[in-house]
This record gives C-alpha cells, structure tokens and sequence, in this order.
C-alpha cells in the first residue's frame, strides 16, 4: 500500500519532521525522517484566458487529486454539507458548463452559468442519507480553463445507522432522490409550467428512528401560488414512509416561493420547514399552442419541420423537436428548413424547440448542440464542434475541436465531458433552443444536431438527438 505526504506551502520556512509508520513487526516503529522547504515565488499569472481555482475551506484543492475530502460521516435521515469556493483567477470570463457529482452526493447551492475574471461563488455539496454506507467518488465541474477541464477531485463520506440504544423517532423528507435538509434556506423548485397547466410534485416522509414518529398535517405559510393537495398518514412506525403533494397553482402567471411546514415528535426537528419556488410562464403556453405549427422565432410563430428522433445511447423515447435554419435575406430571415445550400457568408439563425419526454419533464438536462464539419483536412471524419456560448469564442464557434474517425455523429455524443450550450435545472414541457446565429465562414457539408442529456434519475445519461439533424452545404 503507499501513503502521501504533503509539505504544506503556505508559510515560506524549512521544515523537518520524522513520522512514524507503527506495526506489528521487531521493526516497529519505523520512523523516516522528512524535510522541506518553502521559498518565496512571486507568481506571474498567464495574461490572457480563465483559470479555475478551487479551496475546501482554506485549503487549496488540485485538480485531478484522488486523496478524497472527506464530507464526514452521518446518521440515517441527518444529511450533511461541506462547503467549497470556486475562484476564476484568470483574466478572462470562466463558462461553466454544469458538474457531474458521484452518487450519494448533490450540489444543492444554485450553479453559475459563468465566472468573471477574479470573481468567485461558494458552493454546499450535501451528503444524501437515505442509504446506509461508505460513499466515494470522483466530482467533475466543466469549464473552460484551458488545461483544467473538467476539474475533477475524490469526495467521500459515510451513513450510518442510529444507535439502536436511542429510543427516538428521526424524522427524514425526500425529493425523489434529494435529500432535504430543515430550515435549509435552499429552495425546492418545481420548475416552470405553462399558464393554465398546474405542476405537482410529491415529497416523501420517512421514520429512520426506532420508535413511532407522529405527524401534523403539512401547512404552507409566508407566500402564495401554492397548496397542499394530499396529507400524509400521520403515525409512522420505524422504517414507514408515507406521501404528501403540493401543487403549484398554474393559473396566474409569476413567480412563487412558500415555505412547506411539518410538525412532528423528532426531537431535534419537531417543525420540519423547507422553501419552495416555481414559475408559471405565459411564454410557455405560447410555446405549447405553437408546436402543432412550429416555434416561436422573434415572439412569433412560425411554421418548421419536425425532426426524427433517437436515444443516442439505446432505448426509446417520446421526445418531439421540430426547428431548422432561416437565412437573412432581403431584410428579414427566411422560414425554417432542413436542408440548405448557402454562402459561408450568409448571416443565419439555427433554432429547434423541444416537447420533452414525459419521463423527462422536471428533471436536471443539458442542452447539446453540435456541429458536424467535413472538409479536405479530415475526409474520413468529421471535426466536432461544440456550439456553446462561449463569450471568449467568436460568434460561439469552435468552442472545442475533435478529430474523429467515425463516419457518424453519434459516438462523438457519449463523451463524458462534453459540454453543454446551458444547463436547464427542470425541464418544461416545451423549451426552444436559439442554437446559433451569425455567419459560419467555413466551406463544405455541416450537420447541427439539437440534443438534451438527462443528468438526474434512472435516466442519467440518456441523451436525445436529432437524427438526421440539419444539413448545410456551405459555398465559398
């Protein structure tokens, strides 16, 4: 086995220190002598591009390391937090392209979309308590720091089961797989609805204690929008659980935040509260009346065609897309379609809205676009393009580059790391997707291909694509 020793480089000095490996040999103990120093540097930061710096506490964490943070060790139904500080110490914008957490971990603090140069956002990762065990893994936050993408670092934590020998009730309240923490002042959102369309969502009361874990009714209380519309059995012995809806009013058109509040007999979380938020948007009913025609381009709806669908990786789906592009031509853009000839130079729109899965709907996805380009430098392949918004990339172009031997576009799309144009946290029912606009300036076939990857439920890494997707000829 092998062991790691650090020389902590904080305070410039010369250090010496002699450690002592114990064991049951004549050898023991075995003791090794270590020294080091710590010299002044001073750093002279790259001039241009973002840099991601990441610090547990005070602690500065590298990238790639696989000592994990430990977020340390819990009982069954009392999830925990450890914070973490994100820095963008470069000179330039820092995108953020969502992360990827191991299971038994959330992030439950709302994720950036980006990072200003020398600006920085603190962030709780939670240790979610509904099994019992030793959790372990590698955490990856996408970025665009040149040589640091993803940053990836181990984080490990433990649940165990409450002392036998406590005779207590523990309360514990679930969505879905999230863990909620009371009094947290971390909102759950039920996302966006269309006007007119309610959203409901379901919490899960537990009893993880040993004895009989008595409930009041839940209350809302402190915001308007929202109520209760099923209650919960009100005694629950170790181990039961039991349901209770709250359902988000979808007749009047804002935003809405309410505080959910459980009584119980838990002696440490005897009124159980949590914050809920969520949307209802007339945008949306527009987007939902307009599908049977198009999509909504410029505040109208306008006729596009529909796109076949496919499950890049296995298995079938009830996703709906229709878009294409529109070309800017005398003073106004063109209707959508799918297949076109054009000059590099045209100034156009690629657009594409999406009727998600029904098995999708609320759920954490990115959304992919990508392109496809084939020229005389790569004519077996393709170089893959990632069309995200990139504010350090002209026109948002050529975020990242591929070379690829594969004759389709679909393995490109099971890359682990591949970035996404932004990070939707619930899914709606309806979503359109601006996917580039601009001119191209390339010569040759381009495919675009619109596309979501599920990040959340027993669909996690599902990812939904147009197949074909829009095919342009590009004339110099």
């Amino acid at each position: 086995t092998n062991f790691v020793v650090n020389l902590d480089a904080a305070t410039v000095g010369n250090y010496t220190s002699i450690i002592s490996v114990i064991n049951n040999t004549d050898n023991s103990p075995i003791n090794i002598v270590v020294s080091g120093a710590v010299e002044f540097s001073e750093i002279i930061s790259d001039p241009s591009g973002p840099e991601i710096q990441l610090f547990s506490d005070t602690t500065e964490i590298i990238d790639g390391s696989l000592i994990p943070i430990d977020i340390g060790t819990t009982n069954v139904g009392q999830p925990i937090t450890k914070r973490f500080t994100m820095k963008n110490i470069g000179n330039e914008t820092m995108d953020l392209y969502g992360y990827n957490a191991p299971s038994g971990f959330n992030i439950v603090t709302t994720y950036p979309k980006g990072l200003a140069a020398n600006d920085e956002f603190i962030f709780d990762l939670q240790l979610n308590t509904f099994d019992i065990g030793n959790f372990t893994g590698s955490i990856e936050l996408y970025n665009t720091d040149a040589d640091e993408n993803p940053f990836d670092f181990v984080v490990s934590g433990e649940v165990i089961t409450i002392d036998t020998g406590i005779n207590n009730p523990e309360i514990q309240i679930l969505d879905e797989q999230l863990d909620i923490i009371s009094g947290t002042n971390i909102s759950i959102d039920f996302g966006t609805t269309a006007l007119g369309t309610n959203i409901t969502k379901t919490f899960t009361v537990k009893n993880v204690g040993i004895s009989t874990l008595t409930l009041d009714n839940p209350v809302t209380s402190g915001g308007t929008g929202f109520k209760i519309t099923s209650f919960p059995t009100l005694e629950l012995i170790s181990e039961a659980s039991t349901n209770f809806n709250v359902t988000l009013d979808g007749n009047v058109a804002g935003n809405f935040v309410d505080i959910i509040s459980l009584g119980n007999n838990d002696a440490d979380e005897s009124l159980f509260s949590f914050p809920i938020s969520g949307m209802v948007s007339e945008q949306l009913r527009e987007e939902l009346n307009c599908f049977k025609i198009g999509l909504i381009s410029g505040g109208i709806c306008v006729a596009a065609q529909p796109f076949n669908i496919i499950s890049a990786n296995g298995g079938t789906t009830n996703t709906l897309m229709k878009g294409g592009l529109s070309v800017y031509q005398n003073g106004q853009f063109s209707n959508f379609t799918q297949i076109a000839t054009i000059s590099q130079f045209n100034s156009v729109l690629t657009a594409g809205v999406i009727k998600t899965d029904s098995n999708h709907i609320g759920k954490k996805v990115d959304i992919i676009v990508v392109g496809y380009h084939v020229d005389s430098n790569y004519p077996v392949g393709y170089q893959w393009y990632q069309l995200a918004s990139c504010t350090t990339c002209p026109l948002g172009w050529n975020v990242e580059q591929v070379k690829s031997d594969e004759t389709t576009a679909i393995p490109l799309l099971n890359k682990t790391n591949l970035s996404s144009l932004k990070t939707i946290n619930k899914m709606p029912e309806y979503l359109t997707v601006d996917m580039f606009s601009g001119v191209f300036r390339i010569v040759g076939p381009l495919d675009i291909y619109l596309a979501y990857r599920v990040e959340e439920g027993d669909d996690k890494g599902k990812i939904i694509i147009t197949s074909p997707g829009i095919n342009i000829m590009l004339l110099d």
